[in-house]
């Protein structure tokens, strides 16, 4: 990875890790307490929606990307996205 990547991810990082405790506390108070989603599940959400997209774009600026990764942060974006949509509901 470049020196962008690096910078890319340690941002994600900074961002997710703090943001985790105010957003899990709106996330939680607006699951339903009846809801099939565990609420740990909806706590973790955020941030690895936050480092998977990260992940995506450094390796797509990476000079090697490898498609392992890239279909495994997809996955990551589509699973926690679909969680966060799911608790909305």
């Amino acid at each position: 990875m470049n020196e962008f990547s690096h910078k890319l991810l340690a941002l994600a990082l900074a961002i997710a890790l703090p943001s985790l405790g105010c957003f899990s506390y709106y996330s939680i108070e607006d699951t339903d307490a009846n809801s099939a989603i565990p609420r740990l599940a909806v706590l973790l959400a955020y941030p690895i929606l936050l480092i998977s997209l990260a992940t995506a774009i450094a390796d797509r600026f990476s000079k090697r990307p490898s498609k392992y990764r890239l279909w495994l942060a997809g996955i990551c974006l589509m699973v926690s996205s679909g969680i966060l949509l799911w608790a909305r509901l």
